[in-house]
């Protein structure tokens, strides 16, 4: 049975309609799927956590150890059709080794941070503007927090288009599968940096040294004015370069 079949019989069984307007498109190509399984390269002593599992067909293929976080309807899906799976809530914190992501839209950004900060090899389902910011330079439209972060704590290894008519609803544009493996960098705290950056592209406009004093007060970073005076780079946040922020989280913390 081919799974867009498979998905109409799910859809009735569990009561549930998949519709642009939950921003979640399933993938329905088998084949995309079981590539995605052979990139991700799991092996069975190895955890996978599998964050928004496309209705359990993102699971098939893999033969290590299994925890899923979704939301409903296809937790009761998930509960019905699969076997040998451990279900979390997506806000539980978990430990593996690799993970597997295939999130709404509207949670794509947060996914993808969430990624780079977990230090696990990843495999994410991403939209094209995620595409484009996590590759952007300073400057550009696109640049931001989200592009910070995954250029310092993460390896884009491959990339691979996804065409609207390989889901259910048919996808709005483009998508990308992105494969991400940590990098070696001098952040100790990958949350405490996501948190850093986040804070200061809030500001992104104004200049490195006053991003700072807005922020440090925002999220009370008890940094002194004497330390935020001592960042000699006198650059709006939007305009400074990946490495530069890396070396003004390290000297500040």
């Amino acid at each position: 049975m081919d799974l867009l079949s498979e998905l109409y019989k799910l859809m009735i069984k569990y009561h549930f309609k998949q519709g642009k307007s939950e921003k979640r498109f399933i993938l329905i190509n088998s084949e995309i799927l079981k590539s995605v399984a052979k990139d991700l390269n799991a092996k069975k002593d190895e955890t996978v956590f599998v964050r928004y599992a496309n209705a359990g067909f993102a699971i098939r293929e893999l033969k290590s150890k299994i925890i899923v976080a979704d939301a409903e309807p296809y937790i009761k899906v998930l509960k019905g059709e699969l076997k040998n799976i451990k279900i979390v809530n997506l806000s539980e914190k978990v430990k593996a080794e690799k993970l597997l992501v295939f999130p709404p839209i509207n949670k794509a950004k947060e996914e993808t941070e969430m990624a780079a900060v977990s230090k696990a090899t990843a495999i994410l389902l991403l939209p094209l503007e995620l595409d484009l910011a996590i590759s952007a330079y300073p400057g550009e439209y696109d640049y931001s927090a989200t592009s910070v972060i995954i250029q310092i704590l993460s390896e884009i290894k491959e990339k691979k288009i996804v065409l609207p008519a390989e889901f259910y609803p048919r996808a709005e544009s483009k998508m990308y599968l992105i494969k991400l493996k940590p990098k070696k960098s001098s952040i100790k705290d990958a949350d405490h940096f996501k948190k850093f950056i986040s804070g200061l592209f809030k500001y992104k406009n104004r200049t490195i040294q006053k991003a700072l004093k807005l922020a440090n007060k925002e999220n009370n970073w008890k940094l002194s004015d004497e330390k935020i005076e001592s960042v000699s780079l006198d650059e709006k946040v939007f305009l400074i370069t990946p490495k530069e922020f890396e070396k003004i989280y390290c000297e500040l913390f």
